[in-house]
């Protein structure tokens, strides 16, 4: 009682419109059409309360016993119920089936079950015969009501009296159908479901198995919609970082504790139509220590410098491009050109990794979890990763950025290789001249010779044929007071899946170099082979050695030597595992063999795996070095274990020497658990045991929503102590609210977006008078960004867009409070910029729904309904915008309907019958939300039907012409020619004035169906008339169509 006084409530209190509809929504004067006012809310509560009381309380009788699911005892003759079928506990299908109460038995529409299983057995337009097969083609099926009798590959059957034809199908009990199909059919009419238990398994089942898989595997496509177009403006708000790391040290020994406190700003913002970074390094003491500035320009298209054809220009401090087999990179003040495409890679074997971080801190790079290079940010607060390997799939990387006391930041990088593209890309180069080590302003002066020195790089790539291509490059630059200069030569093709590079590099004073590399990807898994050949001073150049935090995993690695080498040979496989070790074992081998100069050979042998256990995943790697020299053999294990266990984040990093000596040299243990939802607490203790030293930190990491405060302090056994407090702030300008939005992480190498959600309930897309914003609403960009909510004030910010990767921007509609809402701005792609935020506003209108019955009308006697009748609404241009079949007793019903004009129409597609249907309605729906209810729609028996095609885009035939008159397709003109004479001398008087599209004679064929099609022009060109026309043709028993087309709306309702 209680559910079914909120049930009226309910209805009583729902907003509705207040509008009225247009009188012409029905073709039936008779039909009684309005809108919903607050008494006809009032009045259909009460009258679906009552219907369905009966119905409740028969369902809480049947929900309460235990007894046969199926009972149907107390339900009334011929009381109908729709059941779902399920295939299993997890997978149902979701299309109806309609069932009756039938001398109190459930007997089902054999018509729906057929059709909810998708089985190919057509039924009779009079539902009592039925032909086909089911599961597999030899399991034939034939039903004759008329005979009483179903045969199939399994044996005849005859009908029960409890299977009844009616309403153009046949109504069967469970186990009679069970019988037919050999299936188990159990109705549960408390949960409306049909439990079906079959042998075999169902073609339905393993698609719908499939589809699932789909969905949960699924990848994101590329963006959909219109694409915005926005250029860089002269003078815009820049996105803000700054990061700031103050510390109190103080040594063992009882020396006086020193504070440092440096500080780094980033800002990134459109300047002049492009994009200038800025990168301020400060200090307490010093003030400004250094200042790098970079103006750049991009886009996806090679269009900037005129016939330089550009991607990309950049003036200031910039990174100069590598040169294979230069295994340095270089940077300076001056100029960088390329046409190269950021978000691709086609064949080349490695790629850079450069990022911004605070001078001191470690930088480690990840793949697979699996540790592959390492490096410390220097003063000018850059990391650049050169020579990274990569296949043609799975190129995941990962970069964490360890601070002095333990700080952690990651940051994801994805380079897709496709060499597919090659047919597609112009040649392609890199390009830069610069002052060698110069940048925009240092305070510490650099005591190096080399500083200022012109240094050229340029890298040029032309494909040739579709997956090949050769290389060429010159480095120009000076080491050590000498120039020095390098050509490259190079080439790479994909051949049988598997990727091949060669490359060379010859020096002006003979020091030479190649390298042969093979990448395949085999299944899942990934073989590289690598061989390398060079002269004994090629590359010879000095690099200061680094030291690592004793946190860091750099510090476990043993990859810290830089050796000459003149020959090496470097193979390395990893995949996944199929052994039930865990979840998703993987390996990685590596066997790397190197000749230095000096005639020493150093082989390294290298294994590892990881899986993981429920949270918490292993690490397992086996490091062997062997020597030829005097230098002792190295083995030793390094074990990473990473995971959750009570709501605890643990780390536990080890290395246990085996060889020269036996002995555990190091262990690092760190434990992270949030003590709040914006912050955690991590503890975390490094002992090392040559020399001995054990080292405690304890951090606390507050994301405060304005910035990242993470203050720390560290002590260890030599009583050296440690204090530091890291701050990190982004700001940037939203340009909707016109407000300051501080984040606690760093974006300034990032896009943004600004989205501002709106009732809009006047309907001019702009925000004003009583419109209100709409919060909780959540915007999507799946290609790059991710989801975010509308605050109270309506308004979502983005900070975290790719630079240049392209995305759509829409509203999930999912997330509107009101089930009538509706976006009315369907939303945009965009190509984000660093720095730049791209503002979108979302009215949400009230959508507005219609409803009613489709019914057969005879010459005499009453109308009966008609189920499967295809009803559509089309928008003012001729695309459909909603689609609904009528249900078995003939109702349908098109919801959420955005406001505006439309056409109602019984579709053309699939249609068959032989009854005449009615014209096309017009349809309005207010911005209000307006609510058409029993809009019946009515089939002529008796009379021949005019079809009536309404076409959009590139389906209109005539520009001008709101219908047309098709008169079937011919072969040839000739025919076309001899059909258009016979319909003059038959209806001259009904033809008069009417005019061809285009005379047989200048017609051309349909590009499709290679057929000449008859289409005239009426003397008066309206619906009505166009009507009256065709079906005096059709009449006749010629061929006739009305063919509506977009922008005819006016003249519909003009008509009306």
């Amino acid at each position: 009682m209680r559910f079914r006084c909120i049930l009226l409530l309910v209805f009583i209190l729902l907003p509705m419109p207040r509008n009225s509809a247009f009188a012409d929504v029905t073709s039936d004067p008779s039909s009684d059409v309005s809108a919903l006012s607050m008494q006809d809310r009032l009045s259909l509560a009460r009258e679906f309360v009552q219907k369905i009381s009966k119905g409740l309380a028969k369902a809480d009788r049947q929900m309460a016993s235990e007894g046969n699911k199926a009972d149907v005892s107390g339900m009334e003759e011929g009381e109908e119920l729709l059941f779902r079928v399920r295939l299993t506990k997890k997978l149902a299908i979701e299309s109806p089936v309609l069932a009756r109460v039938h001398n109190d038995e459930l007997v089902i529409s054999f018509r729906d079950f057929i059709t909810a299983l998708d089985f190919p057995i057509k039924v009779g337009d009079d539902g009592l015969r039925a032909q086909g097969w089911y599961i597999r083609e030899n399991k034939t099926f034939d039903l004759d009501a008329n005979l009483r009798e179903v045969v199939t590959a399994d044996g005849t059957y005859k009908m029960s009296d409890n299977v009844v034809a009616a309403d153009q199908d046949v109504f069967v009990p469970a186990a009679e159908l069970s019988k037919w199909f050999g299936f188990n059919l159990e109705p549960d009419v408390a949960g409306l479901d049909i439990q079906l238990h079959s042998p075999l398994p169902l073609p339905v089942q393993d698609r719908l198995e499939r589809e699932k898989f789909k969905m949960r595997n699924r990848k994101i496509g590329p963006p959909e919609l219109p694409l915005m177009a926005e250029e860089p403006r002269n003078i815009d708000y820049p996105f803000v970082d700054v990061i700031n790391r103050t510390s109190y040290e103080k040594d063992g020994d009882g020396g006086k504790g020193q504070k440092r406190s440096d500080t780094s700003v980033r800002t990134t913002g459109d300047v002049m139509q492009g994009t200038l970074t800025t990168l301020s390094q400060f200090e307490l003491e010093d003030k400004l220590r250094s200042a790098r500035v970079t103006y750049k320009r991009e886009s996806r298209e090679a269009e900037l410098l005129g016939p330089l054809k550009a991607r990309r220009f950049e003036i200031g401090d910039v990174v100069n491009p590598t040169i294979p087999l230069r295994t340095h990179t270089t940077q300076g003040l001056g100029a960088r050109v390329s046409n190269s495409d950021p978000l691709r890679n086609t064949l080349r074997p490695t790629t850079q990794i450069t990022g911004n971080s605070l001078p001191g801190w470690d930088v480690e790079l990840y793949k697979n979890d699996a540790l592959i290079a390492y490096q410390r940010v220097g003063d000018d607060g850059l990391y650049i990763f050169d020579n990274v390997d990569l296949f043609r799939s799975d190129n995941n990387f990962r970069v964490v950025m360890y601070g002095p006391q333990g700080e952690i930041r990651e940051e994801n990088v994805y380079i897709p290789v496709d060499s597919t593209r090659l047919s597609e890309d112009e040649t392609a180069y890199d390009v830069s001249l610069t002052a060698n080590q110069k940048q925009t302003y240092r305070k510490q002066k650099i005591d190096d010779e080399d500083v200022g020195a012109p240094s050229l790089s340029a890298i040029i790539e032309k494909p040739i044929g579709e997956r090949s291509a050769v290389s060429t490059g010159l480095e120009v630059t000076q080491e050590n007071g000498e120039d020095r200069i390098t050509g490259h030569a190079g080439v790479s093709t994909d051949i049988a899946q598997t990727l091949f590079n060669l490359d060379t590099a010859v020096e002006h004073s003979g020091e030479a170099a190649a390298r042969f590399v093979a990448r395949k990807d085999l299944g899942r898994h990934q073989l590289r082979n690598e061989v390398n050949i060079a002269t004994d001073r090629f590359n010879d150049y000095e690099e200061d050695n680094k030291e690592y935090n004793i946190f860091s995993d750099a510090a476990f690695s043993g990859l810290n030597e830089n050796t000459n080498e003149v020959f090496s040979n470097r193979f390395s496989v990893n995949g996944p595992l199929d052994l039930s070790l865990g979840k998703k074992p993987r390996y990685n081998l590596l066997l790397d063999y190197a000749q230095e100069a000096d005639g020493d050979a150093v082989t390294q042998y290298q294994g590892g795996l990881g899986t993981s256990f429920k949270n918490l995943s292993v690490n397992q790697q086996l490091n062997y070095t062997q020597n030829d020299s005097d230098t002792e053999d190295e083995l030793y294990t390094v074990t990473n274990l990473t995971g959750r266990v009570a709501g605890n984040r643990l780390r536990l990093l080890s290395q246990y020497d085996i060889k020269p000596e036996s002995k555990l040299n190091r262990i690092l243990a760190t434990g992270q658990r949030y003590i709040r939802k914006d912050m955690e607490l991590e503890l975390g203790v490094q002992h090392r045991f040559d020399p001995r030293l054990t080292e405690g930190r304890a951090q606390v990491n507050w994301k405060a929503g304005f910035a990242d405060i993470s203050p720390a302090v560290t002590y260890n056994t030599d009583r050296d102590f440690t204090a530091t407090l890291n701050t990190r702030i982004g700001l940037a300008k939203d340009p909707l609210s016109n407000s300051i939005k501080t984040f606690d992480r760093t974006i300034a190498s990032s896009g943004g977006i600004s989205a501002f959600v709106f009732l809009d309930k006047n309907g001019d897309n702009e925000f004003n008078n009583d419109d209100e914003p709409l919060p909780e609403v959540q915007i999507y960009a799946p290609q790059n960004g991710g989801r975010e909510f509308t605050g109270g004030d309506g308004y979502a910010f983005f900070n975290n867009l790719r630079k240049l990767k392209p995305t759509d921007v829409y509203v999930n509609s999912e997330t509107l409070k009101d089930p009538y809402w509706v976006s009315g701005f369907e939303g945009v792609s965009i190509i984000p910029r660093e720095g730049h935020v791209t503002a979108l506003n979302f009215p949400i209108h009230t959508a507005g729904s219609i409803d009613g019955s489709v019914y057969m009308k005879p010459a005499s006697g009453e109308s009966s309904p008609i189920r499967d009748v295809k009803i559509t609404l089309y928008s003012q241009d001729g695309v459909k915008v909603r689609t609904a079949l009528s249900e078995p007793d003939g109702y349908y019903l098109l919801d959420r309907i955005p406001p505006g004009d439309y056409y109602l129409a019984v579709d053309d597609e699939g249609y068959g019958m032989k009854m005449a249907r009615s014209l096309p309605q017009h349809i309005h729906i207010g911005y209000e939300g307006t609510i058409i209810y029993a809009n019946n729609i009515y089939l002529q028996e008796g009379r021949p039907d005019v079809p009536l095609v309404i076409l959009a885009g590139n389906e209109a035939k005539a520009g001008g012409d709101s219908f047309l008159l098709n008169l079937g397709s011919y072969k040839s003109q000739l025919m076309m020619g001899i059909v258009w004479f016979k319909l003059r001398s038959w209806h001259g008087a009904l033809l008069h004035g009417a005019d061809v599209v285009k005379a047989p004679s200048q017609s051309l064929p349909e590009e499709k169906s290679k057929k000449y099609t008859l289409r005239l022009r009426p003397k008066i060109n309206n619906l009505e008339e166009s009507y009256k026309i065709c079906a005096a043709i059709v009449r006749s028993g010629e061929s006739c169509s009305v063919e509506i087309m977009p922008g005819s709306m006016q003249q519909i309702v003009a008509s009306r």
